[in-house]
């Protein structure tokens, strides 16, 4: 948490240099702590819009939660990895990870499931591949409705104005951006695809 305050206050090399001690002095038995500070400086890249040095960051990062067999820490790299792929618009590699991390999608931390759902179904989009996009989108729904949890039914909305606006149906948009305001929805479940 330190590290990425000093990213998120505009410190981010000494930020990556404090993580990058941690792994230099971790116990490599210890791989699950490993994971931890790997993804710590693949976030740090990824909250300053550096998806290229985030990429070289990935492989060593999957490496080590393979090692671990942690369903959890796979699904979260597999979720970063497709988040990264997915703003290099390298789509293919994208899908490919945002579905190896729905493959832990319950056991896996909710939010980055529901939001791995998102990236793969806009990957989807984005390759012209509309059917697979609204497969994926029903799967999201029907995964929300099995966790009942009301932060995740209200995400979908905001997944859905976006999708329907790349397709070029403004007036969806526009009406979420309108009711927005009023709905019970933490900003940072959503601030990836804003």
């Amino acid at each position: 948490l330190y590290a990425i305050s000093l990213q998120m206050n505009g410190n981010k090399e000494a930020a990556i240099n404090e993580l990058q001690k941690c792994i230099e002095s971790a116990r490599k038995t210890d791989l699950m702590y490993l994971t931890r500070l790997q993804t710590g400086i693949n976030y740090a890249h990824i909250l300053s819009a550096d998806f290229i040095e985030a990429k070289k960051w990935s492989t060593p990062m999957i490496r080590i939660m393979e090692q671990s067999k942690s369903g959890y820490a796979l699904s979260w790299g597999h979720f970063l990895n497709g988040y990264i792929e997915y703003n290099l618009m390298s789509l293919e590699m994208a899908v490919e990870h945002f579905e190896a991390a729905l493959e832990y999608r319950f056991i896996s931390e909710m939010g980055i499931s529901v939001n791995a759902f998102i990236g793969c179904s806009l990957s989807y989009q984005m390759l012209g591949n509309q059917e697979k996009a609204h497969h994926v989108f029903d799967e999201m729904i029907d995964f929300a409705g099995d966790i009942n949890n009301p932060e995740f039914l209200e995400i979908i909305p905001s997944y859905k104005a976006r999708f329907d606006l790349i397709n070029g149906d403004l007036n969806t948009a526009l009406e979420w951006a309108r009711t927005f305001p009023s709905l019970n929805i933490d900003i940072m479940s959503i601030f990836l695809w804003i």
